[in-house]
Parts: C-alpha cells; sequence; structure tokens
C-alpha cells in the first residue's frame, strides 16, 4: 500500500518538524531506507567513537540510539491506539530520565540496532497491513490532534533529525581530531 505524507494544510503542532524532515517518499518506503541509512551511519564507528559526547551535557550516540529505540516504541504504541480510536491522552515521556536510566554505555552497538531494527519491522509490518481507513485517524498528543499517517512519518523524521547531529556535531568532530593527529 502507498502511503503519502500529510497534507502541508495539517498542522501538528511539535511533530511538524519532524514530519517535514521526513520528505515526501511513501511511508514504508521511507521506514526502509531510513533504518539503512541509519545503519550505515553507526557501522563503522568505533567503540569510543560511540561513547563520545561533543559536549559535556550532550548525549553519546549510544545514549541517542537508545533513544531512538524507546521513541520506536512510544510511536508505535501511540499509532496502535489511535489507529484503534484510543481519544485516550498518553502523557509524554521524559527523554532525559529515560536515556539515564537505560545504561546504553553498558550495551553492545549490535544488541541496540539488533532491537531497533527488531521494532522497525514491526512498524513497516503494522502500516503495510494496515486498513487506509486507519490512516487519518487521530489522537491527542501534547497539544494537538495527530493522525497515524503523521505520526509515521514523524518516526522517518525523527530517526533523520538524529541522523543530521550525528553527522553535524559527532562525525565532524571526529573528522577534525583525525586532522589534527
Amino acid at each position: 500500500m502507498h502511503i503519502a505524507p500529510p497534507t502541508a494544510d495539517q498542522d501538528f503542532g511539535f511533530y511538524n518538524g519532524y514530519i517535514q524532515k521526513a520528505g515526501k517518499d511513501d511511508l514504508i518506503s521511507s521506514l526502509k531506507k531510513n533504518l539503512q541509512q541509519l545503519k550505515e551511519l553507526v557501522s563503522p564507528l568505533t567503540e569510543e567513537q560511540l561513547q563520545f559526547r561533543y559536549a559535556p551535557d550532550k548525549w553519546s550516540i549510544k545514549e541517542t540510539l537508545v533513544h531512538l529505540v524507546d521513541s520506536e516504541k512510544t510511536f508505535n504504541y501511540r499509532i496502535m491506539r489511535a489507529s484503534r480510536g484510543d481519544q485516550g491522552v498518553i502523557p509524554a515521556f521524559n527523554i532525559a530520565e529515560f536515556v539515564l536510566n537505560a545504561h546504553a554505555s553498558e550495551r553492545s552497538i549490535r544488541n541496540i540496532m539488533a532491537e531497533l531494527e527488531l521494532l522497525r519491522n514491526a512498524t513497516i509490518l503494522m502500516f503495510e497491513e494496515m486498513h487506509p481507513s486507519m490512516l487519518d485517524k487521530v489522537s491527542p498528543a501534547r497539544d494537538v490532534m495527530v493522525s497515524v499517517r503523521a505520526f509515521g512519518f514523524a518516526m522517518v523524521g525523527h530517526v533523520n533529525h538524529h541522523s543530521e547531529i550525528i553527522k553535524e556535531r559527532y562525525l565532524t568532530s571526529f573528522a577534525k581530531e583525525q586532522s589534527l593527529a
């Protein structure tokens, strides 16, 4: 099934920025491509690079990846509830507390990426067989009503957002260190 992005006239508040970062491709292909690009981005990195923080108060790359794992779970929960017509308010989760208590530095990159891949594959399976009438069902999130379709594209944009940060702030730091060596 082809799942197009939300129309430009729809307002999803906080999620708009992520939806815009998702691009205009079909959701299923975007979800697949998005994960593959992230895997290619982090697979060549050493453990030292995965633990690196570009500033003392910023997450390491491993912590960022565990945040993406947590986010995939919470997006999927929101999507399931919205697609079933549930209008209950789901509180936002405290991302700082989740990252702090995840002990990402003690996890292997293999384990983190395997969990993310399993979750993403579940996301893809969910959308591949979703009845078209479910895509535009909405539920409350933060201060707006968000559609199932919008949550899907926000997932892609959220990974793109963090991938951009890894490229701009982490990989550039690694390149600078290598040029000084």
